[in-house]
């Protein structure tokens, strides 16, 4: 699923879900708009913002092998701290 949990929408076959909490984006915005800090430009949001997540959907987690959920834990983790940088396209 993208954008929102879709889990629910095809729980025999969504595995996970990437979700944007778009009112938490807003809020990020208003509140660099309220300190005089925003810039205008593109704002790119990830896992570090608190704005995108990735929801596994619970009713399919225990098809996820062991290995492969510690691979995804350690990621998002390197993730979060920045020593991985996610590639991202110009737009």
């Amino acid at each position: 699923g993208s954008n929102k949990n879709q889990n629910d929408e095809a729980p025999d076959v969504i595995l996970a879900s990437a979700v944007i909490d778009l009112p938490a984006a807003f809020v990020q915005i208003a509140e660099q708009v309220y300190n005089k800090t925003y810039k205008a430009g593109v704002t790119r949001f990830g896992l570090r913002s608190g704005v995108i997540s990735m929801v596994v959907n619970p009713k399919l987690q225990s098809k996820i092998p062991a290995d492969a959920a510690h691979l995804i834990e350690e990621t998002k983790s390197k993730i979060m701290n920045g020593s991985l940088e996610v590639p991202r396209g110009n737009f």
